[in-house]
């Protein structure tokens, strides 16, 4: 699959700290490791998407949650998206 823009959404933002990172929510039928690759999410600059912002990455590959991962904005550039660390990933097929 690709990269789904209304997948992403912003899920908290305070603007009147507006240094505090904003809390972003990705639901995908991708694996978090192909979400985080350099560039997946493509559009990040103009969603307004800045360094320190938080990613919690959802994969739903069967219908369900299978996994998810917490992953922090290392870079944004308007030509090559979002750049993601590896994150911290649950399995949810454990629980």
């Amino acid at each position: 699959m690709a990269y789904d823009p209304t997948g992403l959404f912003l899920s908290g933002y305070n603007p009147e700290r507006p240094r505090n990172p904003k809390v972003w929510f990705y639901r995908s039928e991708d694996a978090p490791s192909l979400v985080v690759a350099d560039g997946y999410i493509a559009d990040a600059f103009f969603r307004g998407m800045q360094v320190g912002d938080v990613v919690h990455i959802q994969d739903f590959a069967s219908g369900a949650p299978v996994a998810h991962t917490i992953s922090i904005v290392l870079a944004v550039t308007e030509a090559g998206g979002a750049n993601l660390s590896d994150g911290t990933s649950i399995d949810l097929t454990d629980t």
